[in-house]
């Protein structure tokens, strides 16, 4: 849903910039009837959630865009939508970037990471012609190629970074990358049969 480049060298927030365009970051937002965005700024960070419209809004917690920086935080923390969301996280000070997604997995979000830039784009074909072969992670590529790579933040590339469902990812000024994950989810462990039981019966 997002798309653009994060450059924390030359953040600055303010204290009431326009809404669109925004000075920084130059991120776009997809275009599209189905989708909603909003974008809160401060002297001290910036937020901006993109998200899947819903049909039924009765009910529904619904994000304005007169919110306090406080609430606007507390409503991408705790994810208090039932469809699918993307939310960035920028605090100016200490340049960290927090990347958050919901749990549809609509729109898996790739991240370049260099530096102090971070590139954005819903494909990671787009960071293709960037790449050398030094960029290559032959363990990713390898398991790519026998069809066997596990679904994970990270890609075939170095420094190329997939945004799962309902995950994290906390990347600091010097580049570093904090993935966090969601808690697993409950499953059901089988017990043993009682002697009466039918399987066949039941399955039926």
């Amino acid at each position: 849903m997002f798309k653009g480049t994060i450059d924390r060298g030359h953040l600055e927030c303010v204290a009431e910039p326009p809404m669109y365009p925004p000075p920084y970051p130059n991120i776009s937002i997809l275009d599209h009837p189905l989708l909603e965005s909003f974008r809160w700024d401060t002297t001290d960070q910036i937020i901006l959630i993109c998200r899947e419209r819903s049909a039924e809004a009765n009910g529904q917690l619904v994000a304005l865009r007169d919110w306090s920086i406080e609430r606007a935080e507390d409503f991408c923390a705790f994810g208090q939508w039932p469809l699918d969301y993307q939310t960035i996280s920028i605090n100016c000070h200490s340049g960290t970037v927090t990347f958050s997604a919901g749990h549809g997995g609509v729109a898996p979000l790739y991240l370049k990471v260099s530096g102090e830039r971070i590139d954005l784009s819903w494909s990671i074909a787009d960071f293709y012609s960037g790449m050398t072969l030094a960029d290559v992670d032959t363990d990713r590529t390898g398991l790519r190629l026998v069809g066997t790579l596990p679904y994970a933040t990270t890609t075939m590339f170095h420094g190329v970074f997939m945004l799962t469902e309902r995950a994290s990812l906390c990347i600091s000024r010097t580049g570093a990358v904090e993935t966090k994950y969601p808690p697993p989810a409950p499953y059901f462990i089988p017990t043993p049969l009682v002697d009466e039981a039918d399987v066949a019966a039941a399955a039926v």
